[in-house]
Formats: structure tokens, sequence, C-alpha cells
């Protein structure tokens, strides 16, 4: 690959899993991330809820060219 060239990472089928003993499901809500080949990283977002169990909630993943580790933000849906 060019220096410098995008590629588009596309979920093709989607994430999902589950957890029977809390009735728990996981979904992808989105997914937008490319390789940068530049920085040799990621840059986008990843988006998963989480429904069922003792509260429904949503992992946001932040990955940044600049950052190797995803930025990481967990809270409760509504």
């Amino acid at each position: 690959m060019a220096l410098g060239i995008q590629m588009d990472m596309n979920s093709v089928k989607g994430a999902g899993g589950g957890r029977s003993d809390l009735e728990q499901t996981l979904s992808t809500a989105s997914w937008g991330i490319r390789y940068v080949d530049n920085t040799q990283a990621l840059d986008g977002v990843i988006v998963l809820e989480i429904t069922g169990g003792p509260f429904d909630h949503q992992a946001r993943y932040e990955y940044l060219p600049a950052d190797q580790d995803p930025q990481i933000d967990i809270s409760c849906l509504e």
C-alpha cells in the first residue's frame, strides 16, 4: 500500500454475543473504523450495546491515529 492510504474496515456480519446465565445479549450499534497506513493505527468509533442482566449499557471504543489504545466509555442505556 502507498503511504497515507486509509482502508475502511467494514463489519460484514457485525459482532455479537451473549451470556446465558445473565440473559445478556451483545450487539453492534455502530461500526465505523479504518486503518490509517501512515500512522499504522486505527481511526474511528465502535459502539456495542449490552442488554439484559442487571442493567442495559453500552461500550464506546474511540480509536485515534495518535494512540494505539482506544478510549473506552461505558454508560447506561436509557
